[in-house]
């Protein structure tokens, strides 16, 4: 008896194993998921900053997020400035070297990251001044000094140099011109 139901079972397994699918029909695509944010308000300033507010009472922590609407450029031969620009903008402005920034938010337990088309920063509520202050003083006083640019430009060039024998990089590449061509 045990034989003749492993036997069934071995076979109502293997009969489910080769069952066929109709791959000619794509399958109907499934509902597009609900996002779902929370309250949030919304306004303009007036220098025309547009500001969305929102709120989680739930966690003692702020994060401020200001988008920059960076145009998409040609950069020709310069390629690469803009993301250098928003590396510049995290390595001291006029009234803050880059260790004393990095001192100031590392002391209030906060981050700042700044890139091509953002600036971010989070921390505890209670420090919100401070972090905005930190944060206005990146935005509004970056001090753009030479060394900074040409430490970055070393080590972008450093960096696409590594690239040229790292498998990764290469297939990346590869996969690009089949995707798009050349």
């Amino acid at each position: 008896m045990k034989k003749f139901l492993l036997f069934a079972l071995i076979l109502f397994v293997a009969s489910a194993t080769f069952a066929q699918l109709d791959r000619s029909k794509k399958p109907a695509p499934a509902p597009a998921p609900e996002i779902k944010l929370g309250d949030y308000e919304s306004f303009t300033l007036k220098n025309g900053l547009k500001v969305f507010v929102v709120e989680d009472k739930k966690v003692p922590r702020v994060s401020f997020n200001l988008v920059l609407d960076v145009a998409p450029v040609v950069e020709g031969k310069h390629a690469g400035y803009v993301e250098a620009a928003g590396q510049l903008l995290r390595t001291g402005t006029k009234t803050r070297s880059k260790d004393k920034l990095d001192e100031e938010i590392d002391f209030i337990g906060a981050t700042l990251n700044t890139s091509s088309n953002n600036v971010f920063a989070s921390g505890l509520k209670k420090h919100t001044q401070k972090l905005l202050e930190l944060m206005s003083d990146v935005v509004l006083n970056s001090d753009f000094k030479q060394e900074e640019f040409d430490k970055i430009i070393k080590q972008t060039l450093s960096n696409l140099a590594s690239q040229k024998d790292e498998p990764n990089a290469i297939s990346q590449r590869v996969r690009a011109v089949l995707n798009y061509g050349k």
